[in-house]
């Protein structure tokens, strides 16, 4: 950030070029530019890095399977996603659900799974 601070009060002083300022600071071009451009539409504050989540997310699920797949869970708390999904899939197989793996993530975020425990293995 200090970098770019220093780099528009350069620019802003007229002594030096851009391509003059992109060798000085190890930057290209096309950055130096990108920096001008930020500092001219917001000043100081729009110098620091932008967020890189998206906007949007076009493939993420509804709230609304999230519930269901959560409601037959909780009446099943033994079944696994696999089964889970299947039976409602059955249920309404009109709605385009989620696999069965990223079923199975968001039970264990939500703390809903439970992990086998080791298996025993036996002596001959």
């Amino acid at each position: 950030m200090d970098q770019r601070v220093r780099l528009i009060g350069e620019w802003l002083s007229g002594d030096y070029t851009k391509s003059q300022l992109a060798r000085r600071y190890n930057v290209s071009r096309p950055t130096v530019d990108k920096w001008i451009s930020r500092y001219s539409a917001g000043g100081a504050e729009a110098l620091s890095d932008a967020s890189r989540r998206p906007d949007n997310s076009p493939n993420k699920t509804s709230d609304e399977l999230l519930a269901r797949i959560v409601a037959m869970k909780e009446a099943h708390d033994k079944w696994g996603p696999k089964k889970l999904i299947e039976l409602l899939r059955l249920e309404d197989p009109s709605i385009d659900w989620p696999s069965p793996s990223t079923a199975g993530q968001w039970l264990d975020r939500m703390g809903m799974v439970h992990k086998r425990g080791p298996k025993r293995r036996y002596g001959k």
